[in-house]
């Protein structure tokens, strides 16, 4: 049997004997070594398992150290990882091959230093191991959970709790069968199981600024709607508004869906669920910009 690449070089002043190892995936130092010349080990954060070739051989790395090395022309300061190794004092695997261009053989034995100083490990040969990452204690849970409670408080409010967000006007106007119509109307009524709802979410609504309090009367039909809850929690009060007459009396326009249809706009169809449970949006659309914005369109498409 060949016999492995072992040279001795120096740590910490001192002489070692390290074998060259090019499956071995750390630089490893032994346990012993470190006591004798007195390194200073650091204790690593999360231990490293050290996977051997045979099935079922596994340990773990809990210690680290820097220490002078020297060798040929290589004079600079290493890290190694401290495990119990037999027969040898030092095993310098790939990273130590890498950063330093070394080649070797065996037949005859030999090994040759392509640089004396530390190259950085970086390029498609190389692999990041999360060997030193950080460990979150259980004890700073509930303080990290605090501090990102007090953190997110101002943002996550409920709707009803927050002001109307800026409202949005467009120019465009939908114009009125009947102008003069009646619209019918009656007053809202509340199920006397939720009216304990209702008067927490028209307090919330006011408080917010959403709805006013006037003395006159609203213009639409207020619908108090029970919502059906998740299994296992009660109805919740939707309130909508009744706007089904005043669709009714409304003028349809249908040159704005050929128009779409033409520039393919209409074939998109719109996938997302919209739940407007508390959301408002005002439209005050002006149909001269409309008609403008038509006629530009149909030019530039028969242009």
């Amino acid at each position: 049997i060949p016999k492995p690449v072992v040279i001795v070089v120096k740590v910490n002043g001192e002489p070692a004997r390290a074998l060259i190892d090019s499956g071995s995936l750390g630089d490893f130092i032994s346990s012993t070594l470190v006591q004798q010349l007195g390194l200073k080990r650091k204790e690593l954060t999360s231990p490293v398992p050290v996977q051997l070739a045979v099935q079922g051989s596994r340990s773990r790395i809990n210690f680290g150290t820097t220490a002078p090395f020297k060798y040929q022309n290589i004079n600079e300061t290493c890290y190694f990882d401290v495990i119990n190794l037999s027969g040898y004092d030092l095993i310098l695997g790939t990273p130590w091959l890498y950063q330093h261009r070394v080649t070797f053989g065996i037949n005859p034995s030999r090994v040759v230093i392509g640089s004396a100083i530390l190259l950085p490990m970086s390029g498609e040969g190389v692999t990041c191991l999360a060997s030193r990452s950080m460990a979150l204690y259980q004890e700073n849970l509930e303080c990290i959970h605090k501090e990102l409670r007090e953190y997110a408080q101002p943002i996550c409010k409920k709707a009803s709790e927050t002001p109307l967000p800026p409202l949005q006007a467009i120019n465009h106007e939908i114009p009125l069968i009947n102008p003069d119509l009646v619209y019918p109307w009656h007053p809202a009524r509340c199920p006397e199981a939720m009216c304990a709802q209702w008067a927490k979410k028209r307090d919330a609504y006011i408080k917010s600024g959403r709805w006013e309090v006037t003395s006159n009367g609203n213009a639409m039909t207020m619908l108090l709607i029970p919502k059906p809850g998740k299994p296992g929690e009660p109805q919740k009060l939707r309130t909508a508004v009744d706007t089904c007459p005043r669709n009714a009396n409304t003028v349809k326009r249908r040159h704005c869906r050929i128009l779409m249809a033409s520039c393919g706009v209409w074939r998109m169809v719109n996938t997302n669920q919209f739940d407007s449970q508390d959301a408002y949006e005002q439209i005050h659309l002006n149909m001269f910009i409309v008609l403008l914005s038509l006629h530009l369109m149909v030019i530039w498409l028969v242009m």
